[in-house]
């Protein structure tokens, strides 16, 4: 039976030139922008972060960095996605540094996995840009974290999304 005060040791990752260069980028940015009393003082009273902050997001691709260049991304992949959330929760931002663009990183994957052409390039530009924004819902009372059981529906009417269930 393993001690139960054990040390649990960081293993050593070796990251790719591309991923290190990201990681230095995201720290870089973080210590400037992202510490949590940072996040705070941009945060608006509605609790949205200020456009300015968001803008110099999408520009430095981190909206779209796990999104095939094709429509509009970096070409990158999960793990550079996962290297730079870590530079950024790292910074002091916690979660709400996370939470502020976790929906286009990992969000957004079942449309590039799945999605049809069409689709991706009608969603993912607008969304990497910051022109529209990307939400989904994991849990309903009954349903916890099984997705399978969902009840809630969106369906376009022509010109809204109507939301039952």
């Amino acid at each position: 039976m393993p001690e139960q005060n054990a040390r649990i040791e960081q293993a050593d990752i070796l990251f790719t030139d591309e991923q290190g260069q990201l990681m230095e980028i995201a720290q870089s940015f973080s210590a400037n922008k992202s510490p949590i009393a940072s996040v705070r003082q941009q945060m608006t009273a509605d609790g949205s972060i200020e456009r300015d902050l968001w803008a110099e997001i999408a520009a430095l691709g981190w909206l779209g960095v796990a999104i095939p260049e094709e429509y509009g991304g970096s070409g990158l992949g999960i793990t550079e996605a996962a290297t730079m959330v870590q530079a950024i929760t790292e910074s002091g931002a916690a979660n709400a540094g996370f939470a502020a663009i976790a929906i286009n990183i990992f969000g957004l994957n079942p449309v590039v996995v799945f999605g049809t052409d069409e689709q991706k390039r009608r969603w993912l530009p607008p969304i990497i840009k910051r022109e529209d924004v990307a939400c989904f819902g994991v849990t309903e009372a009954n349903t916890g974290l099984d997705t399978t059981r969902l009840k809630t529906r969106a369906v376009w009417d022509g010109e809204n999304y109507v939301v039952t269930g």
